[in-house]
């Protein structure tokens, strides 16, 4: 187990580890270096079960948990974090197919959770970015069902999935917070990427433009209200899904230099300096401080679905508050963590070759930047984090909030 991972122990969680020993950690650097879709760690994923998790209807303590979800992406985002976001993702919307969706969708659930068809989520619309509590294109009402015509400028996997969860408008008449959940695949009609994915960080997960111009039937659209699919499920499991996959890409950051660190020799060099000792556990601390936001709300809602909590529970003002915070905190500490580790680097080797008596060589900064520990990736990936969801709008809600926080009104 690695040194600052979740005590939280099951056999889905050693699996996870296994897999990115095995297989993710050998091919997150092409991943990133090509620009690519993770397949080899996909599959993997897929042929272990691990996609058809959280495919049932009833938590079942840490079982099937949203604890143990956050465990599992952590892991994950410890070899890749454009995976475990991959992984994140498709698990949310499985929970809310198998939650939410009722009979009609039991057939979808149980050919996702064999197969491991992945399944993406397609919120964003030109003119509202990620809102998912509002859309613009409208359903389209059509004999015996709907048409969806519909642009999204930003579908993570959209050219590898299987099936899609869309936003839209209940009719083109209904207000933006009038919103139902649909449910497409590539049969029902035109899907076409129309965008490709030139990011920065998080390449892996290959989130491109698309257009649909599809036809459902009347059951591919939910009846259960919108809204309390998104405050039950949807928000939280985003929320915690990312700052999990953020908290193990840093977690495994800096499992990996601390690993280097008694390799390269010099260490008790290094240890008697105040300044090096003093930044690693202030970066050690950031870990723990998200580790326990993460748990703290993962089991708050765990306690709430295990005693069958109705719509108001979830939509208490304080713990609207708690789940902002999950990502605002989680994308703020775990990026600090990696821009931490830049300056720590050029210390580390200045103490050693101080020691030694000698200016740094050409061979001290190459392993600045070409080191077993991937800074310079897990930081361009972590730049996407206080970008995901912009924390500036999640920062605005929450400061609305604490003036109704305990109370039962509603800003929405």
């Amino acid at each position: 187990m690695s040194e600052t991972s979740s005590r939280l122990a099951t056999p889905r969680i050693d699996l996870a580890r296994r897999i990115v020993q095995d297989v993710v950690s050998r091919h997150a650097a092409d991943v990133d270096r090509q620009n690519r879709f993770p397949h080899e760690s996909v599959s993997e994923l897929r042929s272990s079960g691990l996609l058809g998790f959280l495919g049932t209807e009833q938590a079942d303590g840490t079982g099937n948990s949203f604890l143990e979800y956050c465990a599992i992406a952590a892991v994950l985002g410890e070899g890749c974090a454009s995976l475990a976001f991959i992984w994140a993702q498709h698990c949310q919307q499985l929970c809310v197919l198998a939650q939410h969706g009722g009979a009609a969708f039991k057939p979808f659930v149980d050919d996702i959770s064999s197969t491991g068809g992945l399944i993406s989520s397609v919120t964003t619309e030109i003119g509202k970015g990620g809102d998912i509590l509002s859309a613009s294109a409208a359903l389209e009402p059509v004999g015996g069902g709907f048409r969806v015509v519909r642009y999204a400028p930003v579908v993570s996997y959209g050219s590898e999935a299987c099936y899609y969860l869309l936003t839209m408008r209940a009719h083109p008449e209904a207000r933006p917070n009038d919103v139902r959940l649909v449910l497409v695949t590539p049969a029902d009609g035109e899907l076409k990427v129309v965008g490709d994915w030139k990011a920065m960080g998080m390449r892996g997960t290959r989130s491109v433009s698309m257009q649909f111009d599809v036809f459902v039937p009347e059951d591919r659209v939910f009846t259960s209200p919108y809204r309390e699919i998104a405050m039950k499920t949807m928000i939280p499991l985003a929320h915690l899904g990312w700052a999990s996959s953020w908290l193990g890409a840093a977690r495994g950051a800096f499992n990996r230099f601390v690993a280097g660190e008694r390799k390269r020799g010099g260490l008790a060099r290094k240890l008697e300096s105040d300044l090096y000792t003093g930044r690693l556990a202030d970066l050690r601390m950031s870990l723990d401080l998200v580790e326990s936001i993460v748990n703290q709300v993962a089991t708050q809602f765990d306690s709430l679905r295990a005693d069958g909590a109705d719509a108001a529970a979830y939509n208490n003002p304080k713990l609207i508050i708690q789940v902002n915070n999950v990502k605002i905190a989680a994308s703020k500490l775990c990026l600090s963590v990696a821009d931490g580790f830049l300056p720590f680097r050029h210390l580390s080797v200045f103490l050693v070759t101080s020691s030694q008596a000698h200016s740094s060589t050409q061979e001290d900064w190459d392993i600045l930047q070409n080191d077993e520990t991937r800074l310079e990736q897990v930081f361009r990936d972590l730049r996407a984090a206080p970008l995901m969801f912009n924390n500036d709008r999640l920062r605005q809600s929450n400061g609305k909030l604490v003036f109704i926080e305990g109370g039962n009104s509603s800003i929405w």
